[in-house]
């Protein structure tokens, strides 16, 4: 969200959320990947209303780079 809203200037510019892709860096028993990018939809949701609805992907891999935790790529429809 900060870096949306660091790059449009506003949070409301954003007309619709699209797509969520969700990747988590997690170990190879751990299979509750839906469950993390749960939040991270909730969140749009909450702040979006009804244009954060969207459509998701969520997986799960070894390694993310700077061992980062999570990573979301947002296809979003902002306004000019």
């Amino acid at each position: 969200m900060a870096t949306v809203r660091e790059t449009l200037g506003s949070l409301d510019r954003v007309e619709l959320v699209v797509q969520v892709y969700g990747v988590v860096n997690a170990t190879p028993d751990f299979v509750e990947h839906t469950s993390v990018i749960d939040a991270a939809s909730d969140v749009l949701v909450d702040v979006f209303g009804a244009a954060g609805q969207h459509t998701r992907l969520a997986v799960g891999v070894a390694s993310l780079p700077a061992n980062l935790v999570l990573e979301i790529q947002a296809l979003l429809i902002v306004t000019p």
